[in-house]
C-alpha cells in the first residue's frame, strides 16, 4: 500500500522554526500546487517535535495562516474561494475523504447559516502511529482558515484568490529567477525553457541552475501555472477534456493524474466544490463517516 500522506501545508507549518526566506516560500508554493502532499510520518513527527519545544495552539496557528497565505495548491484555491461556510465544510470533508492521508478529519455543521461554526466530528487514525494533539490543532486551523476566508468573500464580487505572480508579489520577490520564469510563462506563447531563457537572456543552462538554487525547476513552475490555471477554469461549465487541452494537459487522463497527485481530488470532485457541493455517485461517504 503505499504511503499515507499530510497535507504540505499543516507539515511546513509545523516544521516552520522561523527564518525561511522569501524566496524559498515562493519554490515550496510553486512545487506544492503540483503536488501538495508529504509523508504522514514528517506530519506526525513535526507534531512530536513541536510538543517536546513546549509550542502551543497560538504559535501553530500563526504558522498556518502564513503559509496559506501563498497556499496555490487547487484544493485551498478551491476552498477558499467559496462563499457559503456549509459548502466549505462539505469540500473539506470531501478532501479528507479522497485524499490519501494518514489521518483523516471530518466535521459537521448543524447549522449551514451563514456564519455558523462547524463542530468538529472526529480524526479517524489510519496508521498505528499516534495522532500528536498538535497535528489535530494543525488541521483544523486549516479549516478555520478558510471559514475566514469564506465570511470575506461574501461580501466580495470575486473572490478569486492570489495566483502565482500575485503570491510571487506578497513575498516581494519580483527580481527572483522562479518569478521571471513565471510571468514569462503567464504570456501567451512563451515557449518551453530554451525559449523562456532567450526571452530573459539567459542561456538555458544558467536559468536552470538559477532556479535550482532557488529550490524550484522550470517544470515546477509550468506545472504549477497549469494547475492554477486548471482549477480556475473548473468554475466553468466548460467540458472537462476542453479545460484539459486548454490549460496545457496532453489529454484528459493527464489532467486528471495531476490533480490526484496535487491535492487528492480529480477535476469532477473540484467542480462539485465550486457548485456548492452537488453530491455524485463517487462522494458518498463510506458508512459512518460524515460528509
Amino acid at each position: 500500500m503505499d504511503e499515507p500522506l499530510a497535507y504540505h501545508l499543516v507539515v511546513r507549518a509545523m516544521e516552520e522554526r522561523g527564518g525561511t526566506d522569501a524566496r524559498t516560500r515562493f519554490a515550496l508554493a510553486i512545487r506544492h500546487a503540483v503536488d501538495g502532499h508529504l509523508p504522514h510520518v514528517r506530519y506526525r513527527e513535526a507534531g512530536v517535535a513541536r510538543r517536546r519545544d513546549g509550542a502551543g495552539a497560538g504559535a501553530i496557528e500563526r504558522s498556518i495562516s502564513e503559509w496559506m497565505a501563498i497556499d496555490l495548491n487547487p484544493a485551498v484555491r478551491a476552498i477558499g474561494s467559496l462563499r457559503r461556510p456549509s459548502n466549505a465544510i462539505w469540500a473539506y470533508n470531501a478532501y479528507n475523504l479522497h485524499a490519501h492521508l494518514g489521518v483523516r478529519t471530518s466535521v459537521e455543521h448543524a447549522d449551514a447559516s451563514p456564519g455558523a461554526a462547524p463542530t468538529t466530528a472526529r480524526r479517524e487514525r489510519r496508521t498505528a502511529a499516534e495522532d500528536p494533539e498538535l497535528c489535530g490543532v494543525g488541521t483544523i486551523a486549516v479549516l478555520d482558515r478558510l471559514l475566514g476566508r469564506v465570511a470575506v468573500n461574501a461580501s466580495r464580487p470575486d473572490p478569486s484568490p492570489l495566483g502565482i505572480l500575485g503570491v510571487g508579489r506578497l513575498l516581494g520577490v519580483e527580481s527572483s529567477a522562479s518569478f521571471h520564469v513565471a510571468e514569462a510563462i503567464a504570456e501567451a506563447n512563451a515557449g518551453g525553457l530554451a525559449a523562456v531563457a532567450v526571452r530573459l537572456g539567459a542561456s538555458r543552462r544558467s536559468l536552470q541552475r538559477k532556479l535550482a538554487e532557488e529550490g524550484v525547476s522550470f517544470e515546477a513552475i509550468r506545472g504549477a501555472a497549469r494547475m492554477v490555471a486548471a482549477t480556475d477554469a473548473l468554475r466553468s461549465d466548460a467540458p472537462l477534456a476542453e479545460i484539459a487541452w486548454r490549460c496545457g494537459f496532453s489529454d484528459l487522463p493527464h489532467m486528471a493524474r495531476s490533480f490526484k497527485a496535487s491535492c487528492g481530488m480529480n477535476p469532477g470532485v473540484l467542480r462539485a466544490i465550486f457548485l456548492g457541493g452537488v453530491e455524485s455517485e463517487d462522494l458518498r461517504a463510506p458508512e459512518g463517516f460524515p460528509r
